[in-house]
This record gives structure tokens, C-alpha cells and sequence, in this order.
């Protein structure tokens, strides 16, 4: 595990500026929230804050529900730079991997991406052969938290628009679940 170490002073409010070097390798901008966790008596861990794992059990719950219905693909759900959850053990590697530029951008956009109206396209940057079938945003207070995604490892599956749709209901489904 790499290890990045910086000796920062605790102003008289108890803040610590958080060097820029460390919000570019966690992505943090301005206004994100982080989760700051007391690890034991003697340190402290500060990582990117995603709602959507408060609803981690519902969340694989359907992602199972939307596997055994989507014929041509798997899902997964996404923050706003890596994976969250998958369906698959036998894509449990792909928990916890960074998105591509691409993907963050389509993200960043708050579109809705699909097969059918842009070429498919590898989702990690390390050309995995993980295509991305169809990218839908969760939105949840005017802020992207994520993305509801069918994925495939074979470039020409294509999509129904039956699956689109029900992908497009889970996005709006988590959204209205984490606002609440």
C-alpha cells in the first residue's frame, strides 16, 4: 500500500488543510463532503463520502434484481470516480477501480449515455475490455452521486431499450431513496 505523508498544524477552529496534492489522488473539489473516521485511539482516516454506501443493501439488492432481467449485460453501481458494487463474483474485481476520463465526463455532464446514441467505450482507463452499455446518473440534490450501469465484456451485445428503461427507474428509485 503507497503512502502519502504530510505534517499539517490544527488551526485555533480544530481545521486542517487538506494539501491539494491529497484532493487530486481522492478527487475531492470543493463543497464534497468527507467521511472522517477515528481508525483506533491514534489515527484518523478521511475519504470521499459517498450516500450511496449507507444504501449498500439495497443497492445489491438491485443490482440482483436488475441482473436477472437485463439480457444483454451486468450492473454495477458507480460514485462519482470508482465502483462501488457489482453483481458478479466473478466481477468483484472491479470493486473499488477508477473510472475512465470518459466516464467521469459523462458523469460530470449529468447525461444520460447509451449505445445508441454514442459508441460504446471502455470503461476503466487501463483498457479492461468492460464496455459500457449504458451510463445513468444518480442524482440527488442537484448533485451527481453516482451511476446506475450496464456493463458487457462483449463490445457487440446491444442493449434493449426494455433494460435502459428499468436502469433509468433504479437511478430515480436510489436518487428519491438517498434524498429521503
Amino acid at each position: 500500500m503507497n503512502y502519502t505523508s504530510i505534517v499539517k498544524r490544527i488551526d485555533n477552529l480544530g481545521r486542517i488543510v487538506l494539501p491539494k496534492e491529497i484532493r487530486r489522488k481522492l478527487k475531492l473539489r470543493e463543497n464534497d463532503e468527507v467521511e472522517i473516521i477515528l481508525n483506533d485511539e491514534s489515527s484518523v482516516i478521511i475519504k470521499k463520502y459517498s450516500a450511496i454506501t449507507e444504501y449498500e443493501k439495497e443497492c445489491v439488492i438491485l443490482i440482483n434484481i436488475l441482473n436477472e432481467l437485463i439480457e444483454n449485460g451486468s450492473v454495477l453501481i458507480t460514485d462519482n470516480s470508482s465502483v462501488l458494487m457489482c453483481g458478479k463474483k466473478e466481477d468483484e474485481y472491479l470493486v473499488n477501480k477508477k473510472l475512465s476520463k470518459r466516464f467521469l465526463n459523462i458523469l460530470q455532464d449529468r447525461r444520460i449515455f447509451t449505445e445508441k446514441t454514442s459508441p460504446t467505450f471502455d470503461m476503466f482507463d487501463m483498457e479492461e475490455g468492460i464496455f459500457a452499455k449504458a451510463i445513468v446518473p444518480i442524482i440527488v440534490d442537484s448533485s451527481v452521486s453516482g451511476a446506475v450501469v450496464v456493463y458487457s465484456k462483449d463490445k457487440r451485445t446491444n442493449l434493449k431499450d426494455r433494460d435502459l428503461e428499468l436502469i433509468k427507474f433504479s437511478s430515480l428509485l436510489l436518487s428519491s431513496k438517498i434524498k429521503t
